[in-house]
């Protein structure tokens, strides 16, 4: 504060004059600016939602020309560009392939295609133009329009006649607009610069940091349910298709119109998560497997033959279609969505658009546009009027931009609880139903009493191959041996005492390889010392600098530590073979009835659970426990490899 007096009063008296003079044209091309910042942002989210990233990216200027006038007219820094660096363009991998997560192509431009959309939809410049671009006209309205009214209204009244007052009051108006303008543009410009500047260590603390972060949030609310409101259109387009696909012989291509229609419902669904937190999960059963041929070539459906499976598929898919409940509660949701997203997004956009109406109608009606256009400061309210009959003897300049400000405010605490609701509604009809949960669970216990089984067997043919090629060998040596020593005890006794201490050291070796068998079992050391410590002794084995963090108060299942050990046991292994790590940090904590632990290093990364790696089969380590396995490993590292087992109730650690 002490600074901008220093450089106000430094400012020369005439420089302050020309700024006073000046601000009500400045403040009245800005307002112009702002009332096109509602179209711009429509066209850059429609360009962006069609896929068209040169009009989104182009559009980026009107925020440039925003920043240049803030920075010349309103007494702002001039302000850099916020936005991230472009993505570099994708290189190939040693086959010549371009990866995007785990789809590989052939070709550099879609891949290059979907690194500029990520980058683009994760800026977070983008969000706060988007925030910018909405409320900017209310903003503006408020501010740098306010000069120009004011001294257009009293140029008029000084022009209307002999009336003494209007020919008073009129300068006196004219004065206080040019008086005030600066300041106002001030206030624009740091607006302008919170928004579109460069982001920087936030300097608020306490309750304005939390009353910046709710205007955001209701912001970002009102832009969601309107995004909502827009998609609801192509929602209806789908359900009109998808009554078509389900007609019997209507010819439509019932399983591609599905795809797109569930692609849709899918992106919604990760979209209601994102808004608001609400995960919905996909419910739709596995599609029919492939028909299997008859010994004769044919393949049959119900009691008709066909020599291709061609129509057995479609036949297959067309009933699995009609007897999925998900179909027809997407289809339910398909049909009630342009209802329940246009009306939250109607009544929030009535709100707010007859809200701004209020804040800009009294500075309207006092521009003399004519003698054939003429305003009435009350009728933006007229409706309100004549169902509050005691607003009517009140000056329309007065209660116009309080109930103006009253209903923008009013749309904008609404949003997030209407997007909410919305987000109940959806999850209603787009959860699976508890029949089908409870199918997906029964299946996915089939698939872990499989690999639990086959991890057993393998399990104990290990232990077989181990003790039958380690343990046991070294003790058929042994008797062989001590046989040679019956043999040559009497007549040659030194060979015999050599053969004795080969066979002690025989005896040796083959209790040391049984100990090791054992501790790959169990290891003593965690059921003696607990996990922790069991943990740190793995840390000590690793030949590579390691830090192990524990944070564990007491003991947990022994079923629940084994799987933990041999977890971490395995990743410190994957990091020694393929990270080409220097460092390596390990972390065991409770969180939530839950132990949960992390590996992270900081080596070449790429790491892909779906590429066959040893990760997949530490998931199968730690499905019979209900435990999560999550790899966060971009290529250039670092990698962080986290792992979640759920404790049984009364065996939390303690």
């Amino acid at each position: 504060m002490a600074e901008d007096v220093t450089t106000r009063a430094a400012v020369p008296a005439g420089g302050r004059l020309a700024a006073a003079a000046l601000a009500p044209a400045r403040g009245a091309v800005l307002a112009l600016l702002a009332a096109l910042s509602p179209p711009v942002l429509a066209v850059s989210f429609l360009a962006a939602l069609c896929g068209l990233l040169a009009p989104a990216l182009a559009l980026r200027r009107f925020a440039d020309l925003a920043r240049r006038l803030a920075a010349a007219w309103c007494g702002v820094p001039p302000l850099a560009r916020p936005y991230r660096p472009a993505p570099a363009p994708p290189s190939p991998d040693t086959e010549g392939r371009f990866r995007i997560g785990s789809q590989l192509y052939r070709t550099a431009s879609l891949p290059a295609y979907l690194r500029r959309v990520e980058w683009l939809a994760r800026d977070p410049a983008t969000h706060r133009e988007a925030v910018w671009l909405a409320l900017n006209p209310a903003v503006a309205a408020a501010t740098v329009l306010l000069p120009a009214a004011l001294v257009v209204a009293g140029l008029a009244l000084t022009a209307a006649g002999p009336d003494l007052l209007a020919t008073a009051s009129g300068p006196l108006l004219a004065v206080a607009g040019a008086a005030c303008g600066p300041a106002l543009l001030t206030a624009y410009g740091r607006w302008t610069r919170a928004l579109l500047g460069p982001r920087t260590a936030p300097a608020r603390t306490g309750r304005a940091e939390a009353l910046w972060r709710g205007a955001v949030r209701h912001g970002r609310a009102v832009l969601r349910l309107w995004a909502a409101a827009l998609l609801a259109v192509v929602a209806a387009v789908l359900a009109a298709g998808t009554v078509l696909c389900l007609v019997p012989g209507a010819g439509w291509p019932l399983a591609g119109y599905l795809r797109v229609s569930r692609a849709f419902t899918a992106l919604r669904r990760r979209q209601v998560a994102a808004w608001t937190g609400v995960e919905i999960a996909s419910p739709y059963t596995p599609p029919p497997q492939a028909p299997e041929p008859r010994p004769d070539g044919t393949y049959r459906a119900g009691r008709t033959l066909y020599r291709s499976p061609r129509p057995v598929v479609r036949l297959r898919r067309y009933a699995w279609a009609l007897r999925s409940p998900a179909t027809w509660r997407d289809l339910l949701w398909l049909a009630a969505e342009p209802v329940a997203a246009l009306l939250p997004g109607a009544a929030v956009a009535v709100l707010v658009g007859y809200g701004f109406l209020g804040l800009v109608w009294p500075w309207l009606w006092v521009v003399p546009l004519g003698p054939w256009v003429s305003y009435d400061a009350a009728a933006a309210w007229t409706p309100l009027t004549e169902w509050l009959p005691f607003l009517r003897p009140l000056p329309a300049a007065l209660f116009s931009p309080l109930l103006g400000t009253a209903a923008t405010l009013a749309g904008c605490a609404a949003a997030p609880r209407l997007l909410a609701l919305h987000a109940r509604w959806s999850g209603l009809l787009l959860a699976p139903t508890p029949a089908v949960l409870l199918a997906r669970r029964v299946d996915a216990l089939r698939e872990q009493r499989d690999d639990t089984t086959d991890a057993q067997a393998a399990v104990l043919r290990r232990i077989e191959r181990d003790l039958h090629d380690g343990a046991q060998a070294s003790w058929v040596a042994v008797g062989m041996k001590l046989d040679s020593v019956e043999h040559l005890m009497a007549d040659r006794p030194e060979e015999a005492r050599r053969l004795l201490g080969e066979a002690r050291e025989g005896l040796a070796k083959g209790l040391r390889e049984l100990r090791h068998l054992v501790r790959g079992i169990h290891p003593p050391v965690l059921a003696e010392r607990g996990l922790g410590d069991a943990v740190r002794a793995l840390a000590l084995d690793v030949p590579l600098e390691v830090e192990a963090v524990v944070e564990l108060p007491g003991r947990a299942d022994p079923a629940v530590e084994s799987a933990v050990y041999f977890t971490v046991g395995e990743l410190l292994a994957n990091v020694v073979k393929h990270a080409g790590a220097g460092r390596v940090r390990v972390e065991l904590w409770l969180e939530d009835e839950a132990l949960t632990g992390a590996v992270c290093d900081d080596g070449r990364g790429g790491a892909d659970p779906e590429a066959g790696s040893g990760l997949a089969g530490l998931r199968s380590r730690l499905a019979p426990f209900d435990g999560v396995l999550t790899v966060d490993s971009p290529p250039g590292g670092p990698t962080r490899v986290e792992f979640r087992l759920p404790l049984r109730p009364g065996s939390t650690p303690g």
